[in-house]
């Protein structure tokens, strides 16, 4: 009887112990399944972001070169019909003699 009454008593509280370590452990596991979900999340936009920045660099390029040619027309263009010299590409300038 004394045996069946200290088991009791250490089981008890043993018991309890182990509900709380459990409860704390589901509790972990559900904060650590969402912190992974709004990782995932977060890298999704990661991706998205640096996709769209590749396609700004791209367009931002073909602009710039695009521009390069407009401004050399502009400047061959007016600089030699003004008597400005300057250098108009295939290696000839342009302007007064």
């Amino acid at each position: 009887m004394v045996e069946a009454r200290g088991t009791g008593e250490e089981t008890g509280p043993l018991e309890a112990t182990i509900k709380n370590l459990q409860r704390e452990i589901d509790t972990k596991a559900a904060e650590s399944k969402e912190l992974q979900r709004r990782w995932i999340g977060y890298q999704q936009e990661l991706v998205g972001l640096q996709n769209e920045k590749g396609g700004l660099t791209e367009t931002m390029a073909r602009l710039r070169a695009e521009h390069t040619v407009l401004f050399q027309k502009k400047r061959c263009g007016r600089g030699a019909g003004k008597g400005k010299w300057g250098w108009c590409g295939k290696g000839k300038w342009k302007g007064r003699e």
